[in-house]
């Protein structure tokens, strides 16, 4: 038994194990800090993810379980699914995450996967590929409120469905053929409602998932803000500070690079961010993907690819004139809201040297691990990731 355990102990677990070791002791000593960003955390939710989420994820679980999916993607599915592989379900989830934003798609996938209409490899690559931040946070609240420029707004969600459209080519080829249909081939559960019952039913489950994701942001604006303190005391250049806070959360990652004073830095970081997205977004598919199978190895190097085709495909297009990066305007309320400091971190040479021994050691957890994967001896199976 013993022995299972060790074998099942897998780097999700040992990254999501540290992160858990490191805020315990960073709770402890900056409580009014954790505080102040779980206030700021909950403004987010209130002022920009429930007004603009929350319809979107009524709208996708009336599409799902009405069957009005199957004649949205209709015409797409021509082209898109013969070049990733996806049924005309599978689509309608793609379209879904690429007009509405996360995790709207990786919700319609994980419904069609219960009902049985997909199969678990188009099920891994529509949660891989349809995870892109919604045109309105990008054009409007990046680009307008944060750099002034909502060109680069624009350009941001280009290159973020573009990268999309490259990993699941990749997956095209990489994945293994169809496993089957974990339910039935037939229709969804739309079948099994009353018509009478669908409006109550979609705004019930989107609720659910609302408050999910929700919890998640405040999970994190608490993450945020006990990693901050350390931050200022390690005294980091603002962009290592911008990358960590990017590689966490991305709203208080972008909103960190529009501080920063080299405006092409700047905009290839945005980049980076928009193509990994952050923990916290991983946290909220994971929410809404519960009982699906998904690898997060898989997940987690589709988003580093996404990310660095974000990067890159920002660097030619600064050099080839597309994009012309400049200042951002003063004041900018979002940035406020997100990265302003009203509270005086409490620090202290315990928590900081402490929890920089933790995080070095599970790092090289997960190095051991890897290294072990490759080379060691793969007993019972193998590791499960």
């Amino acid at each position: 038994m013993q022995d299972e355990r060790k074998i099942r102990l897998s780097h999700t677990r040992i990254l999501f194990g540290g992160m858990a070791l490191i805020m315990v002791v960073l709770l402890l000593r900056n409580a009014e800090a954790t505080m102040e960003h779980v206030h700021r955390g909950m403004l987010i939710c209130a002022r920009t993810m429930i007004p603009s989420l929350f319809p979107f994820m009524v709208v996708s679980e009336l599409i799902v379980k009405s069957g009005a999916g199957e004649l949205m993607a209709r015409w797409p599915a021509r082209f898109l699914g013969p070049m990733l592989k996806l049924s005309q379900q599978g689509v309608c989830a793609l379209l879904l995450g690429w007009l509405c934003g996360f995790p709207v798609g990786s919700r319609a996938a994980a419904e069609y996967y219960r009902a049985g209409t997909i199969d678990a490899r188009e099920f891994s690559t529509v949660v891989c590929c349809c995870n892109v931040p919604s045109s309105a946070f990008l054009v409007s609240a990046v680009g307008v409120s944060l750099f002034g420029n909502a060109a680069l707004g624009r350009w941001l969600l280009l290159l973020a469905i573009v990268s999309s459209l490259t990993v699941g080519l990749l997956l095209r080829w990489l994945l293994p053929k169809g496993q089957g249909r974990p339910i039935s081939s037939g229709s969804s559960q739309a079948a099994l409602l009353p018509t009478s019952q669908l409006l109550p039913n979609a705004v019930s489950a989107a609720a659910g998932s609302m408050l999910n994701v929700c919890a998640t942001v405040l999970l994190f604006a608490a993450l945020v803000g006990t990693l901050t303190g350390s931050l200022d005391a390690l005294a980091l250049s603002p962009t290592g500070r911008t990358a960590i806070y990017g590689l966490l959360e991305l709203s208080t990652g972008v909103c960190a690079a529009s501080t920063l004073s080299s405006p092409v830095t700047a905009a290839v970081l945005c980049a980076v961010m928009v193509g990994w997205a952050g923990l916290s977004v991983h946290c909220q598919i994971l929410s809404v993907c519960g009982g699906c199978p998904l690898s997060m190895g898989l997940f987690w190097g589709c988003r580093a690819g996404q990310a660095l085709c974000c990067g890159a495909g920002m660097i030619g297009l600064i050099y080839a004139g597309w994009v012309r990066p400049q200042a951002p305007p003063e004041p900018a309320v979002f940035r406020d809201v997100m990265v302003g400091h009203s509270v005086v971190w409490q620090t202290g040479s315990f928590a900081h040297v402490f929890s920089l021994v933790c995080g070095a050691l599970f790092l090289a957890a997960l190095v051991f691990r890897a290294v072990w994967r490759v080379y060691g001896k793969k007993r019972g199976g193998g590791y499960r990731t």
